[in-house]
């Protein structure tokens, strides 16, 4: 039998599927958590991105295609992509591809991994939107950036049949803003709100998977297996 997390993942009924990771405590890291860096997510983005891409090797073989048609990878930080880009480049699904452009050797030169701004206007069959973060400075300092409610539904509104939206709990759990502008308090609030939205839809839905994050490597393996069989 598929693996739970493999069978949201692959279910055409699922348009909208959310994994929240869960911070690891502190003292209680996992060593290989904290070799993966400062985005542990980035590999289990990149083999989702595999198996969505094994589940379209009939009707498009070529990743130039695969890129244009079937995915659009959207991260909000610069850092962030590259990493995802990296792990990208070492699946063998992908071929040789050059994390500092995002492009395949034997494709045009296409971005698979676009911020929010520059996906606007852009569709694909399927979308993922890595919107975890593990720091809370940054969550408390990028609140008007992170939580903005129409970056928010320009992601979640790119793909024509599924997204995957994976986000933390940190995320999820806005920081306090007493001190700040008002304007900026609100537009934290509507986003978060426009966020969680999403995530009672999909928990709602049994399209809701929590991972902490000294699983996420067995998680991981789950998907490879099936990318194998």
């Amino acid at each position: 039998p598929r693996d739970d997390l493999v069978r949201l993942l692959v279910d055409p009924a699922k348009p909208l599927v959310v994994i929240k990771l869960l911070s690891v405590p502190q003292g209680d890291s996992d060593d290989d958590v904290v070799r993966s860096g400062v985005f542990p997510q980035a590999p289990l983005v990149a083999n989702v991105a595999a198996l969505l891409r094994k589940c379209t090797l009939r009707e498009t073989s070529h990743i130039a295609q695969f890129w244009a048609k079937h995915l659009l990878i959207i991260a909000p930080h610069h850092a962030q992509r590259l990493q995802i880009k990296k792990e990208v480049s070492q699946l063998p699904l992908f071929g040789k591809v050059e994390p500092a452009l995002g492009t395949s050797s034997s494709s045009s030169n296409i971005q698979f991994v676009e911020t929010v701004e520059k996906s606007q206007g852009q569709q694909r069959e399927g979308i993922i939107i890595d919107y975890a973060i593990f720091d809370r400075s940054v969550v408390q300092r990028e609140a008007g950036f992170l939580y903005h409610r129409n970056r928010l539904n320009v992601a979640l509104s790119r793909a024509r049949t599924k997204c995957i939206l994976i986000v933390s709990d940190d995320v999820m759990r806005p920081p306090l803003l007493d001190d700040a502008d008002p304007s900026v308090a609100a537009v934290v609030e509507q986003g978060y709100m426009y966020l969680k939205a999403a995530v009672d839809y999909a928990t709602a839905h049994g399209a809701y998977k929590e991972i902490s994050l000294p699983n996420i490597l067995e998680n991981i393996q789950n998907i490879r297996a099936e990318l194998n069989k």
